[in-house]
């Protein structure tokens, strides 16, 4: 009989992750740090394999979970205390990085969007940025609450061999901002109210919406 379990530490940083996630990411530090910074970055994560060749746009399993989490790594090193500005305005670029990889599909979904109300549009981008950010799994879900909706990511690959005193996922808090702005045209105030990296079970990010 198959019980649900917590993987193993060794398991959580061999996780395979799609091309495509880490390929977005590496194209949005570009766009905020210019064409040297993204090798320099690569380069301090140990992840020289990567330099002068990204992963492929698709979503096979060509990256590790550790691959990924020491990447961001490297970005709050070299950022430091302006580690959140600049790890926000990279998980918005993400987030558009994402939009242009899959321009039918996005644009099909604009316009389904415009047909449903606002908390509709809300859940819906939600979701589907829940549903990218698990792949291969299925750990990261939407729920309602009393004050808003949350996003709970118990995967979190991002912190993976990263302790903090305090939330750190300012990558993800931008994503999802910006899926949110994409889809309803209404900026929303996002934040981390848990974190792994600080000992929580899960990342939560509370998505104010009153």
């Amino acid at each position: 009989m198959q019980t649900d379990r917590e993987p193993t530490e060794l398991e959580a940083f061999s996780r395979a992750l799609p091309n495509e996630r880490m390929r977005w990411l590496m194209l949005a530090i570009q766009r905020e740090m210019g064409s040297y910074g993204l090798p320099l970055l690569l380069r301090q994560a140990g992840l020289d394999r990567f330099v002068g060749k990204l992963p492929p746009p698709d979503r096979r399993l060509g990256v590790q979970a550790d691959e990924y989490a020491r990447l961001v790594h490297a970005m709050r090193s070299y950022y430091g205390l302006g580690a959140r500005g600049a790890l926000l305005r990279i998980g918005r670029e993400v987030f558009r990085q994402q939009l242009a990889a899959r321009r039918v599909e996005a644009f099909l979904e604009k316009i389904r969007l415009r047909l449903m109300p606002l908390p509709q549009r809300r859940l819906r981008a939600l979701r589907s940025l829940a549903e990218s950010m698990a792949l291969p799994g299925k750990d990261v879900e939407v729920e309602a609450g009393g004050e808003g909706l949350w996003l709970i990511d118990r995967t979190a690959d991002r912190t993976l061999g990263q302790q903090t005193d305090e939330p750190m996922c300012w990558v993800a808090v931008g994503e999802i901002a910006e899926a949110l702005l994409w889809a309803t045209g209404l900026e929303h105030a996002v934040e981390e109210t848990a974190c792994r990296a600080a000992g929580a079970d899960a990342c939560r990010f509370l998505i104010h919406t009153a």
